[in-house]
């Protein structure tokens, strides 16, 4: 279990490392980055389960976020 943790926390600051020595990279590339590479290794069924109750709030988040960052000046004509 430690294991487990220790691994998902070096890929998390690998992730934001990453998002702040590139400036066009977002946060939303950054958590999708880090499901990617998590769902990818032996611990992608207890992540799963951790995640499991949270789904609909995360997925919530993550969309109002993504729609409130969407510069509507592009679109209008």
């Amino acid at each position: 279990m430690i294991g487990a943790l220790l691994f998902i926390r070096v890929w998390i600051v690998i992730i934001l490392n990453l998002k702040h020595g590139f400036d066009w990279q977002s946060v939303q590339l950054g958590a999708f980055l880090a499901g990617a590479l998590l769902a990818e290794t032996n611990y992608r069924t207890q992540v799963e389960a951790d995640i499991r109750p949270f789904r609909g709030l995360l997925l919530g988040l993550f969309f109002v976020t993504t729609g409130t960052s969407i510069d509507l000046q592009v679109y209008t004509l």
